[in-house]
């Protein structure tokens, strides 16, 4: 599956079949997050897999008893290192490692789903037991937790905004008409629909000039 195929599959899976990853698509996804791009490369993410089952089952009452995480055959505590990141900007560096550690997720997640695995990231959870339970040390922040496993059933990705809503150009609310239209380009859907548009559009000349010419042969006829 390509990337873009990836981002438009990928929905929150909260449903996990008994089946076991392998080890090679697993090193594949974290593969993907090793290789996000991080603030001044200082890559200060640490990512601690959990597949012991009291331990998951630790992980899910700590994130405010979501008991359903239980079913995913795999955890990926991800793990920010705040003193490598407040060491190279300060204080900013407790907001860049956020932001460093949201990129390397959704690598992991999108590589993921390129493999057929569902995935669902959590955020709601108790800091200081999560890191209790996987041995992080006090300098380091558990930013996020994502489970990984095969969907139970089949569901789809909730609707999403329209790019109308969400863009603007060189200023905060100055809106192009017909966004979608603008931006075919830059849209998967809209290159299909517009494919189909231009088709349209060239059997609608086609038929117009035909019925021109039919006009033309008519008005030659001599009137009786």
């Amino acid at each position: 599956m390509d990337l873009i195929s990836s981002i438009s599959e990928r929905h929150s899976v909260r449903e996990y079949k008994s089946q076991d990853i392998v080890m090679d698509d697993l090193g594949k996804i974290l593969e993907a997050g090793r290789l996000a791009p991080s603030s001044g490369n200082i890559q200060n993410w640490a990512f601690v897999i959990v597949t012991d089952e009291d331990k998951k089952k630790e992980i899910a009452v700590a994130s405010m008893n979501q008991i359903w995480m239980i079913q995913a055959p795999v955890f990926i505590v991800v793990i920010s290192d705040l003193e490598k990141a407040k060491r190279y900007f300060g204080e900013r560096g407790d907001y860049y490692s956020t932001q460093n550690c949201a990129m390397a997720c959704e690598n992991i997640i999108l590589a993921a789903t390129s493999l057929g695995i569902g995935s669902c990231f959590v955020s709601a959870f108790v800091e200081e037991r999560v890191k209790d339970i996987v041995g992080a040390p006090d300098s380091h922040r558990v930013e996020g937790i994502i489970t990984l496993g095969y969907e139970a059933k089949n569901t789809t990705r909730t609707r999403k905004a329209s790019l109308y809503s969400k863009v603007s150009f060189q200023t905060y609310g100055n809106k192009i008409e017909d966004m979608d239209k603008v931006l075919w380009d830059y849209n998967v859907l809209g290159k299909g629909i517009e494919k189909v548009k231009k088709t349209q559009k060239g059997i609608s000349v086609k038929t117009k000039e035909f019925i021109e010419k039919i006009k033309g042969e008519i008005s030659k006829k001599p009137k009786k």
